[in-house]
């Protein structure tokens, strides 16, 4: 994966094979966006396009004249030229220090502190993690730890999204489980209208991000309590992982694999020895996040946009809604 990640900065340990600066402490706003390498702006430039005939013209040594396209723009990174994407002319573009300052406020209140951050697919993509001070358990000596994680597209094809991500501490081995474990709290902004006012509004309820994460482990320690027995674990994981009407021999083996190996890590995944752990919908949960983030679609190659926001984030979703069915939470 490390192909993609084009610049970075992880606190404390590295991730994506050693990509990125890697800091001791976790630093400030200023240090935070230097350390990542996201200290460049995107401008908007003019799109222009030519005829076939133009182009031949002009190999051939004549003129070629460029005719301005009036409702299309350029997004180009300013200290290298390169062209991230090709957007409508309303399309308004966050730049990366602006994306930062979304979490200043908590980061000043000293609620958050700045995890992680980086560029993807050579500027097209950045992310900013924070993470907030202090854990809650679950369970005895199953502890969570909340992150806001804030993706940025430059691209003209991705939003600006805002995560509260918890994981369970426990399982943590490397960034890459605190980026793939967003949950239902996701904040979209589009890159239209009053941007300035979306982002002040998402700054508002990113405030009380704390509280709905503080709800969420009453949530989590409902699914704790919940017991599942195994016709209604066969059903939760038969349910995330379907057959089609009429499947293929080598669908049909997938099925059976990524289900079983979704079984086994409901007994034998990380954090299964905790106390109360096996035999509880958060067990089976849990087993299906570290199925989606470690074993699920080994062989993507787009392998950070398919945690951050593509199947794996999907498949996850759909793991947590499945999961409240199963407790009977509303």
């Amino acid at each position: 994966m490390s192909h993609e990640v084009e610049t970075g900065f992880f606190t404390g340990t590295p991730a994506w094979h050693g990509v990125g600066n890697v800091l001791k402490d976790a630093p400030d706003s200023r240090t935070a966006i230097v350390s990542a390498g996201l200290d460049w702006n995107v401008e908007e430039r003019q799109v222009f396009c030519s005829s076939w005939k133009d182009l031949t013209a002009s190999l051939q040594g004549s003129p070629d004249p460029l005719i301005p396209i009036e409702n299309r723009k350029a997004l180009v990174r300013a200290k290298d030229n390169r062209v991230l994407g090709v957007v409508s002319t309303d399309y308004k573009v966050l730049q990366n220090l602006e994306a930062f300052e979304i979490f200043d406020p908590l980061i000043r209140d000293g609620q958050l502190s700045y995890e992680a951050a980086g560029s993807l697919y050579r500027g097209e993509k950045i992310w900013v993690l924070a993470k907030f001070n202090g854990t809650f358990e679950v369970g005895k000596g199953d502890a969570v730890q909340s992150y806001l994680l804030l993706v940025n597209g430059h691209d003209g094809k991705t939003g600006i999204l805002n995560l509260v991500t918890p994981i369970r501490v426990v399982c943590r081995n490397t960034l890459q489980q605190a980026l793939a474990q967003g949950e239902e709290k996701l904040l979209k902004i589009a890159h239209r209208g009053n941007l300035q006012a979306k982002i002040e509004a998402a700054q508002a309820v990113l405030g009380v991000a704390r509280k709905q994460f503080e709800d969420l482990g009453t949530v989590f320690q409902k699914l704790l309590a919940t017991p599942v027995d195994a016709p209604k674990a066969r059903e939760y994981v038969n349910r995330l992982v379907p057959l089609s009407l009429e499947p293929g021999d080598r669908e049909r083996a997938r099925v059976v694999k990524e289900r079983g190996e979704i079984h086994r890590l409901a007994q034998e995944g990380r954090g299964t020895s905790l106390p109360g752990v096996q035999g509880s919908v958060w067990g089976l949960y849990n087993a299906a996040v570290e199925f989606a983030d470690f074993e699920k679609s080994p062989g993507v190659k787009d392998r950070t946009s398919f945690l951050l926001v593509g199947e794996g984030q999907r498949f996850k979703r759909q793991a947590y809604s499945q999961a409240l069915d199963l407790a009977g939470v509303e």
